[in-house]
């Protein structure tokens, strides 16, 4: 059994005298190094009969090289220390060396052939993009590997590795349909050419049902893991930490399908193997921890269970801190899951004192950073000023972009920019993401945001040179894809087909399982006239899983232009199924009704059409005519003309009970004017109607209830809008 690891490796290798040469006399090497002489000799007996250098390295070599597959490098034959020397320089391309002695062990070596050597190189560069989140060029080079591997056969352990790596790529770009058919390949592969209990095969079991469960099908991912776990449990001992690891990930899927008793037993089993481990306080128990705790949180009524989920999570908290410092990112789901056990068993101040700690942890760049709390507390009163055009707003506002600009993490600044746009303060907004893309330059998110506000401003121009820069800065496939995306829509707005078509298209290579590239390609089809190829690219988009009604509706467009009216029915009655309200949906449904001899139905469904437009055109002048009402109002507040203003809103909100803004305004107002007792009456009848729920409404009923001398509803609000402020701050981010 293989007990230690020695380093053997590389620099080890190498004479003391040698020097940089030339590769021409390079050759590319595995190493095994074993205890015995008897072992080395049974080991390459195996391999002269047909198993893989590669494989046996894993198991049996006590080198670092091990985890590699005993591959120690291209190196050259003369810059050898003797030994090494003696082994290799007669020995030709894919040969396997003679038994010799290595220091008090035995070792073998084995010359890459120029076809491996190739394949490795391949496999290096992919492995190298998919350490940079490159997942596209990743994918490239691991997919030329694999057309390396597959001549080394179906019984090969390294097409088997190809097929593995090429899966990750996919699975990682959120390709999980391109996923799973190379991990059961991977599998078939390793089972033939290792046997069916090899620990391999329990890896590729326990990643193919990674994708299954990510995939939303635990159920299918069961009895994958269930097979690893048995897999490692003989081949590895039933105290491995890899058995550890497929039992929580048991857990997980046994959890999503709701049988939380064996959920439990499987996350307790894992505990306990990391328990009696060396690894008593790695991040995997805080993880173990953290999953059985929110088990036991998921219970609800049962106090016991409660008790004892805080006091996992506590310790997971303990652990990670120990582990990764105390500002470290991944602290924070186990900060919110003890702030919200906090809030259920009424300990407001102690949740609030968490999320405070949470969005530190988020926003702050360490210790002496200013405090990002006292900074989003004043953004969320700059917002209700700014609702209700307060006295002093340009004061305000002045101050608090003096504030934000002490904070050096740019996409802080493309946050609270959203919030002050999504508030109706465009001025503001722009004014700090214009400042952040000057200060950070090469900040993706402040690039991207200001594009779209670029654009969706009506100025074209600028909105293409920062999504021009945004693709240039993208780390990821998902960032370069949507900055694609939108240069392409500002092309198509422009009437420039040619570019906005190319623009699409290269976001339909980043983005196979998004209907967005799809959907644009073929409205783009539609502008040229393309009937065929606008089905195709809808064809396309509607199969896809995240396909809504407007995919579907775009589709039937699409078949009655080419004449396919029954095709043109089937789509637009699933872009309604989809939808009940979707009224193109409904429009075409009629119009194929008709053309397929069914003018009866044809007729009924563009009468509906016709009733859901004119609902529509209402609710739209409903809108306008409130936001009128709401204008004139605050028009009046801000003349100093107190009373008449609160007259106004209450009679618009008797008129348009459903206009939240209005009913927001005057609990607003009603705070400015010392008027606690109404305000907390207005904005707490917006949440319990399930009109509103924001950080402002929040911040401003703990303030109205700490006027009233009320502190534990005060805290409880706190709470309330520290947890709110980061989910939006959160959202505001492009991605």
């Amino acid at each position: 059994m293989k007990t230690t690891a020695i380093a053997w490796a590389a620099a080890c290798l190498l004479s003391t005298t040698a020097s940089a040469r030339t590769q021409e006399n390079a050759v590319g090497l595995r190493l095994i190094v074993v205890a015995t002489e008897a072992e080395a000799v049974d080991a390459r007996a195996r391999i002269a009969a047909g198993e893989s250098f590669a494989t046996l390295a894993r198991d049996l070599s006590l080198d670092a090289s091990s985890a590699a597959g005993g591959y120690i490098g291209r190196l050259a034959v003369a810059d050898l220390r003797d030994e090494f020397r003696e082994a290799v320089e007669n020995l030709g391309a894919g040969a396997l060396s003679p038994v010799f002695r290595l220091g008090a062990d035995f070792a073998l070596l084995h010359a890459l052939t120029p076809s491996e050597e190739a394949w490795m190189a391949e496999r290096d560069a992919g492995m190298e993009h998919a350490r940079n989140r490159r997942y596209a060029e990743a994918a490239e080079r691991f997919e030329q590997a694999l057309a390396l591997a597959e001549p080394f056969g179906e019984r090969d352990a390294r097409l088997a590795a190809s097929l593995n790596d090429l899966a990750e790529a996919r699975r990682l770009r959120g390709d999980g349909a391109g996923a799973a058919p190379l991990y059961r390949r991977a599998v078939a592969i390793w089972e033939t050419a290792l046997g069916g209990d090899h620990p391999d095969v329990a890896t590729a079991l326990n990643n193919l049902a990674e994708v299954y469960r990510s995939d939303g099908n635990p159920a299918e991912a069961e009895p994958l893991y269930r097979r690893a776990v048995t897999i490692w449990e003989e081949a590895l001992g039933a105290d491995h930490p890899a058995v550890a690891t497929g039992l929580n990930n048991l857990g997980l899927a046994l959890h999503a399908v709701r049988r939380s008793d064996e959920a439990e037993g499987a996350f307790r089993r894992a505990l306990a193997i990391w328990e009696r481990s060396d690894d008593a306080a790695s991040p995997n128990v805080a993880a173990v921890l953290h999953n059985l705790a929110n088990l036991l949180r998921a219970r609800g009524d049962d106090a016991g269970a409660s008790i004892e989920a805080e006091a996992l999570l506590e310790r997971s908290l303990a652990i990670l801190e120990q582990a990764l410092g105390p500002r470290h990112p991944g602290l924070v789901q186990g900060l919110d899951n003890l702030a919200t056990l906090e809030r259920d068993r009424g300990d407001d101040a102690g949740a609030a004192l968490r999320y405070e700690r949470v969005l530190e942890i988020l926003w702050s760049t360490g210790p002496d950073a200013p405090g990002v709390v006292g900074m989003l507390d004043a953004l969320t009163d700059l917002v209700a000023l700014g609702f209700i055009r307060g006295d002093g707003l340009d004061a305000a506002r002045d101050t608090f972009h003096e504030t934000i600009s002490r904070f050096p993490d740019p996409e802080l600044h493309v946050a609270v920019a959203g919030i002050l746009l999504s508030a109706g303060m465009a001025e503001a907004g722009e004014s700090i993401l214009a400042a952040a893309a000057v200060r950070f330059p090469d900040a993706w998110a402040a690039r991207f945001r200001l594009g779209s506000l670029y654009a969706e401003s009506g100025r074209p121009g600028p909105a293409l040179d920062e999504f021009r820069r945004a693709v240039e800065l993208s780390a990821t496939d998902s960032a370069r894809y949507r900055a694609l995306m939108r240069i392409g829509g500002v092309h198509l707005d422009r009437d420039d087909l040619d570019a906005a078509e190319s623009a699409f298209t290269s976001a339909a290579a980043l983005g196979p399982d998004d209907p967005g590239a799809a959907v644009s390609l073929g409205r783009l089809h539609l502008r040229r006239s393309r009937w065929n190829d606008a089905a195709r690219a809808f064809e396309q988009a509607a199969a896809m899983d995240a396909a809504g009604a407007d995919a579907h509706s775009l589709l039937a467009d699409a078949y009655l232009r080419l004449d396919r009216p029954a095709d043109a029915r089937a789509a637009a009655q699933r872009g309604v199924d989809l939808d009940p309200s979707h009224r193109r949906a409904h429009y075409l449904l009629g119009q194929a009704l008709i053309r397929s001899d069914n003018p009866d139905a044809g007729r009924r469904r563009l009468e509906e059409y016709a009733r859901l437009e004119s609902e529509e055109r209402a609710r739209q002048a409903r809108v306008l005519e409130s936001v009128r009402f709401g204008a004139d109002a605050l028009d009046t507040l801000a003349a100093g003309n107190d009373d008449d203003a609160l007259a106004l809103l209450e009679n618009g909100i008797d008129r348009f009970p459903e206009a939240v803004r209005l009913r927001l305004a005057l609990g607003l107002a009603e705070i400015r004017l010392d008027r606690p007792e109404a305000a907390i009456a207005i904005l707490g009848r917006i949440v319990e109607d399930g009109l509103g729920d924001d950080s402002v409404i929040h911040r401003n009923l703990a303030a109205a209830y700490a006027m009233l001398g009320e502190p534990a509803l005060s805290r409880r609000h706190r709470a309330l809008y520290l947890e709110r402020i980061r989910v939006e701050l959160e959202a505001q981010l492009p991605g």
